[in-house]
């Protein structure tokens, strides 16, 4: 395949304008993992040291999680107001930041100097907060991208989806495709596949012998996520009501389900 220019533009590490190289930019500097799992190159991001995403090797579902807490820790840090862009990748869902837009008032209101003074500074406000959040979504998609081995970078753009997920230049989609391909989900033309190894996966999950809690909650959110996204949210509530010693009458109950469903 022809040398790609991943990510260019709006989806660089320098936000819009800028050029990131894809699968042709630093084929010398990042490799693949062997089987041995200890990474061989490192990413773009010279301060994210050897956090990178991998794939084809045992450690890719373990090493998605411990990246990705990296690379949000440091776009929180460093990042101008990166902690939106951190809670958007964070939850996997973009910010609200129509919340920014200043209060419209109604047609015909008058308004006092001072009053138009500050209505137009909220205005420049939500101007500069909007593109400053863009800019940063744009800066993290490369960011991102950066931080994938060769292979993972082909097998991103070998996705049928791969030519929306690089115009947009969103971080959200390529993360979220990131975490397919390591967990591996791979698209595919029968998606009730995906769905029934989502679930399988949920409710097989367990805790390795000499796995730390904190390393099996991380995996089990990983797999809920995985869940949530491929089938939804599972309610049991109906279910459990059906077992046998079940009442909506007691208030601590081993039979009660928790406030928040799955």
């Amino acid at each position: 395949m022809s040398q790609h220019n991943a990510g260019g533009g709006r989806g660089s590490t320098g936000g819009r304008g800028q050029r990131f190289g894809g699968r042709g930019s630093g084929r010398n500097s990042r490799g693949n993992n062997g089987s041995s799992g200890k990474p061989v190159a490192k990413g773009n991001c010279a301060e994210l040291d050897n956090a990178i995403y991998t794939y084809g090797d045992d450690k890719q579902s373990e090493r998605y999680m411990k990246t990705t807490a990296k690379i949000l820790n440091y776009i929180f840090a460093t990042f101008e107001h990166g902690k939106y862009v951190w809670e958007s990748l964070e939850k996997l869902q973009a910010y609200d930041i129509e919340q920014w837009r200043p209060v419209e008032i109604d047609d015909g209101a008058e308004l006092g100097e001072v009053e138009k003074m500050i209505l137009q500074q909220e205005e420049r406000d939500n101007v500069q907060r909007r593109n400053k959040f863009e800019d940063n979504m744009y800066k993290a998609f490369g960011l991102i991208l950066g931080q994938c081995t060769t292979r993972l970078v082909n097998t991103l753009q070998n996705r049928k989806d791969w030519k929306i997920i690089e115009v947009k230049g969103d971080p959200i989609n390529i993360l979220s495709a990131i975490k397919e391909i390591t967990q591996n989900f791979q698209d595919s033309k029968y998606p009730i596949i995906s769905a029934h190894k989502a679930i399988t996966d949920f409710f097989l999950i367990k805790q390795g012998e000499k796995e730390r809690l904190p390393a099996y909650a991380k995996r089990f959110k990983c797999a809920q996520d995985m869940l949530e996204q491929h089938s939804g949210k599972m309610a049991l509530r109906e279910h459990i009501k059906r077992i046998e010693g079940y009442s909506d009458t007691k208030k601590r109950s081993i039979m009660r389900l928790p406030t928040t469903s799955w």
